[in-house]
C-alpha cells in the first residue's frame, strides 16, 4: 500500500468518525430538548459524540500535517513496511485466533454462570469486553516471546 492510499483511507475514516459523532450529537441534543437529561443513554450519547467528533477532527488535522511534510510521509512508509513483515502478520493472526478462542469459552462460561446465578449478562458485559481485549494483549506478548 502506498502512502497516498493510506492517507486517503485515514481521511475517509476521519469523516466516518465525524458522521457518527454528529449523529450522536443530534441524539444528545434531542434527548436534552426532550428533558431526558438523566440516565445512561444521555451520558453515552454525549460521550460518543465528543469522542468521535474530537477523534475525527484530530485525524483530519493529522492528515493535513502529514500530507504537507515529506519526512513524516517517509516515516509512515517505513512503518507500513515494518508492519507488513511476515513475522508480524503471523503474530497478529495467531494472537487474534487465540484471543477469539479464549473469548468464546469465556462468553459460554459467563452465559452459563448468569443462568445459574439468575443475573443478566448486561451486568457482566463491560468486564467481558475488558477480558477480551486483555486476552488479545496477553496472547500477543506471549507469542512475541515464543516466536
Amino acid at each position: 500500500m502506498n502512502i497516498r492510499k493510506h492517507l486517503k483511507g485515514q481521511l475517509l475514516f476521519a469523516f466516518a468518525s465525524m458522521v457518527i459523532g454528529v449523529i450522536a450529537l443530534v441524539i444528545f441534543i434531542l434527548l436534552a430538548l426532550n428533558g431526558t437529561v438523566r440516565g445512561n443513554i444521555f451520558v453515552y450519547t454525549g460521550t460518543v459524540a465528543i469522542g468521535f467528533l474530537l477523534g475525527g477532527i484530530l485525524l483530519v488535522v493529522d492528515y493535513f500535517i502529514t500530507s504537507r511534510n515529506p519526512s513524516r510521509k517517509k516515516r509512515i512508509e517505513k512503518q507500513m513496511e515494518l508492519n507488513n513483515e511476515e513475522r508480524k502478520i503471523f503474530l497478529r493472526t495467531k494472537s487474534g485466533n487465540e484471543a477469539f478462542g479464549f473469548s468464546l469459552w469465556l462468553v459460554m462460561g459467563l452465559w452459563g454462570l448468569s443462568t445459574l446465578v439468575n443475573t443478566s449478562l448486561n451486568t457482566i458485559f463491560p468486564f467481558l469486553l475488558g477480558f477480551m481485549f486483555l486476552s488479545y494483549l496477553v496472547s500477543m506478548v506471549v507469542n512475541t516471546q515464543k516466536y
